[in-house]
């Protein structure tokens, strides 16, 4: 052959042998920034343009031994419409799952179409129509920042308001307004990033108004009742959190920008500088909203150096002193933070306090668990949770935090709230002082306007169990609810009503069937009397109880796929235990439909050991012979549960 003609050969040879992603004439943009993503676990580390491919780096950090995958139909799009499709991938395998090595951490490459010449920015998504795929938006294929966010006039950040004190609220009842917009915002986002509000001091907002509804131009509004200016936030899980505050009769406005929100949440780019505020705030204490949205508001830094509390080697009372030392210092670099609001930094003192009650009530878990597993034989002897609470109960409260429970300032602090809705008896004694535990004991020291941590607690616990327990409230409650405070009162009264109505209105649904369990505590018997008039029938049976929130989220989803199967005789089992509130259960059951039992303690135990069931919701999947064909702890959708019914069924 010619010397030519071999050297072409080569050539050819080198270039079929050669990887897919070879970049020939490649431009690179190493960490580029990008607009927007609904995820953390996939990153993108680098992007290469070539003649050939656009190919994406990708950095993926996820828990190890668990795994990730790629979907085949991943595309690339730009802002002129057109699409760049997958052609190949290294270091993973395209609908493959990818096993996560030891470290957590992984990466591979995506090569898709070259990209059209000109292009500043590129959006990745899987295209499954799955609600978890992963998408990322502006992906930048030139080194520079981000687009600007068009923002109006009143949005410009304002000099620290070095002279306006903390102002204290007043106990006052009303409906909030948050009005804004999710700067950045592409459809379908909300989904996967789980976009909430939350606020209404000590009270948690009732199911109904806590997903925040965001329209297709990224605004939204919600109300909800308040009790006073009240601290409130709207987040993403644990990714991102936007605070301001929201006042009764009055309106927030909240501007979200989203590439802040993301640069935080980024693995890759969360020690960049900051792209601006995550939040741009107008209305109640607009000031102090604008400091606690910057990065830089805190003081964890002045602890470099400090020794950590030994939680098995020290005494209760040395953590105790630990702690208080640890608030004082927080407290003193809080007040010298002339960069920050005066409000602010006041705020920001009043959160530490806070924060020694927060430890007091939760702190014992903590201890209890490093002695119990100390090799130290004193801190083993010196486990138990329930002296140790009591030590901390007795130590931890000085006469700085006994006031500032009862300082109506503390209705700003989102610790404080805290501590509010999560306060046990022996802890409100602990800050409050000894207190008669009678109901006209607690309805008189409830109306004392010199006991708000006290109000606040008994009137938090009365909403939560006509909110979220679904009880109304009985006779002792009602005398308790009558002496709170007006605001308070209103409040609880209110939904008290509110539940009330919406009982008897369930009273007149139907489409559900109650049944009497054998009275028997054989774990056998009970099952088959269960399943016995069922057999012929693929059986699903849930195991939930009223107060789990996981069970309740199952229900939603799985109506559609009862209202597909039971047409094909399916059939629906609802198990719940005693722990649910018999009023709670029978108001809930119109929205569940299929046939239900409410078992007893000891019949609940004994289907437990025997299914092992070790939480809630569980399912069993009973096949139509009457035997046991699948069990399944957690709801792993409705999906995959439909698939299953529908293979027991023969369908």
């Amino acid at each position: 052959m010619h010397k030519k003609a071999l050297i072409a050969c080569a050539a050819a040879a080198l270039l079929v042998l050669a990887p897919r992603h070879a970049a020939a004439q490649a431009k690179a943009i190493d960490r580029p920034a990008f607009a927007l993503s609904n995820t953390t676990t996939v990153e993108v580390s680098r992007v290469e343009l070539t003649d050939t491919a656009t190919i994406l780096y990708m950095s993926a950090s996820h828990r190890p031994k668990s795994w990730i995958k790629i979907s085949p139909t991943a595309t690339l799009s730009d802002g002129g419409g057109r699409t760049y499709s997958l052609l190949s991938a290294r270091g993973i395998e395209p609908g493959k799952r990818l096993t996560m090595p030891e470290s957590g951490e992984a990466s591979f490459s995506l090569a898709f179409s070259p990209v059209a010449p000109g292009t500043t920015s590129v959006d990745f998504a899987e295209n499954t129509g799955e609600e978890g795929e992963w998408k990322i938006w502006g992906i930048c294929l030139r080194p520079g920042a981000l687009p600007q966010p068009q923002l109006p006039e009143w949005a410009k950040a304002a000099r620290p308001d070095t002279a306006t004190p903390l102002p204290t609220p007043r106990l006052r009842h009303g409906t909030a307004t948050i009005r804004g917009r999710l700067l950045g915002y592409r459809p379908g986002i909300e989904k996967s990033l789980g976009i909430a509000c939350s606020a209404g001091n000590a009270f948690a907002l009732p199911p109904s108004k806590r997903n925040l509804r965001v329209q297709a131009d990224g605004s939204f509004q919600v109300e909800f009742p308040v009790v006073s200016t009240t601290p409130a936030a709207i987040f993403s899980l644990n990714r991102w959190r936007a605070r301001f505050f929201a006042a009764p009769g009055d309106t927030t406005l909240v501007l979200i920008d989203l590439r802040e929100a993301t640069r935080r949440a980024s693995r890759l780019h969360r020690d960049d500088a900051p792209l601006g505020p995550l939040a741009y705030v107008r209305g109640p204490l607009a000031h102090v909203a604008h400091d606690l949205n910057r990065p830089d508001c805190n003081v964890d830094y002045i602890d470099r150096g400090q020794p950590w509390c030994d939680l098995d080697t020290m005494t209760v009372e040395q953590i105790c002193r630990h702690e208080r030392q640890r608030a004082a210092r927080h407290t003193a670099e809080w007040l010298r933070r002339k960069d920050l609001s005066l409000a602010t930094r006041q705020l920001c003192a009043i959160d530490e306090q806070a924060r020694l009650a927060y430890l007091m009530e939760l702190m014992h878990h903590d201890i209890s668990q490093v002695r119990s597993l100390s090799r130290l034989p004193a801190a083993k002897a010196a486990a138990d949770a329930r002296l140790i609470a009591d030590s901390l109960r007795r130590l931890m409260p000085t006469p700085a935090l006994r006031r500032q429970m009862n300082d109506a300032r503390s209705l700003l602090s989102t610790t404080f709230l805290d501590v509010v809705s999560m306060a046990g008896e022996a802890d409100v004694e602990a800050l409050c002082g000894p207190i008669d535990g009678s109901a006209a004991g607690l309805a008189e020291a409830a109306a004392d306007p010199q006991q708000l941590f006290l109000s606040l607690n008994m009137a938090s616990t009365l909403y939560d169990a006509v909110n979220f327990e679904l009880t109304p409230l009985t006779d002792s409650t009602l005398a308790v609810a009558r002496r709170l405070p007006e605001a308070l009162r209103t409040l609880v009264m209110a939904a008290n009503d509110s539940l009330l109505a919406a009982m008897e209105r369930n009273s007149r649904r139907g489409g559900y069937t109650i049944h009497e369990a054998p009275a028997t505590t054989d774990a056998d018997s009970l099952l088959a009397a269960i399943t016995a008039p069922w057999r012929g029938h693929a059986v699903l049976i849930d195991f939930w109880n009223t107060w789990c929130a996981p069970c309740r989220m199952g229900h939603k989803a799985m109506k559609p796929v009862k209202a597909e199967l039971e047409a094909d005789g399916t059939v629906f089992i609802n198990i719940a235990n005693h722990t649910s509130p018999e009023s709670a259960w029978r108001y809930m059951l119109p929205d569940i439909g299929g046939h239900h039992y409410r078992l007893d303690e000891g019949q609940w135990r004994a289907l437990s050991r025997k299914l092992g069931i070790r939480g809630i919701p569980f399912y069993l999947f009973v096949a139509p012979d009457g035997t046991i064909s699948h069990k399944q702890a957690g709801f792993s959708g409705a999906a995959p549960v439909r698939d299953r019914l529908r293979r027991l069924a023969g369908k």
